[in-house]
């Protein structure tokens, strides 16, 4: 069983969800699509680029662990015309790529310890945190994460060699759930 407690010292939540549901994700999009919800335009620049198919190199990935990490606001103050001025960033404006280097490391680091390899994928997060049950719609479509908000960064790893059982952890009533596997039965219960 893989040890994740690095990732609840870091103060992040996350959930195991079953690759399986990934072309659910992907129909998702493409009936937004169609029925015009999203910017053609938006949709060639930005969501092209996500796959939802396994890597070469992890075609036996059977999970997908999504992490919610807690990202301050950063002050910022600045002098105009003798006055000072304060502001607050979001939370991927500085940073951006440090806490999620960090929070991957630390998935890699437990799950390779028992055998399992990672591999970061390329897909729509907050739409999988928010079936996962990890985050939920607030207003303005801000996800926000129980425990942490809306100030906080996600990420992912796809997570071979994990057999998904069918017992369903899911609390709510989506068609997509997270299941109790070998690789983690450590913390979802929380």
């Amino acid at each position: 069983m893989v040890n994740f407690s690095g990732l609840t010292r870091e103060g992040c939540r996350f959930r195991v969800i079953s690759v399986s549901h990934l072309p659910e994700l992907e129909e998702e999009i493409k009936k937004n699509q169609d029925l015009n919800m999203i910017d053609g335009e938006f949709a060639d620049r930005y969501l092209a680029r996500f796959s939802f198919l396994p890597p070469n190199d992890l075609k036996d990935a059977k999970s997908i662990i999504i992490v919610a990490m807690p990202r301050p606001p950063t002050m910022a103050v600045f002098n105009w015309k003798g006055y000072k001025r304060s502001f607050i960033l979001p939370p991927t404006y500085t940073a951006y790529d440090e806490k999620r280097l960090r929070v991957e490391r630390l998935v890699a680091k437990a799950a390779s310890k028992d055998g399992f390899k990672i591999a970061s994928p390329l897909l729509p997060l907050k739409l999988v945190a928010v079936h996962s049950g990890l985050a939920e719609y607030g207003r303005n479509n801000i996800a926000y994460a129980q425990g942490i908000g809306s100030f906080m960064r996600l990420t992912a790893q796809r997570v071979g060699r994990v057999r998904a059982q069918q017992h369903c952890l899911c609390t709510r009533d989506w068609k997509f759930h997270a299941f109790d596997c070998d690789l983690l039965r450590y913390d979802l219960r929380k």
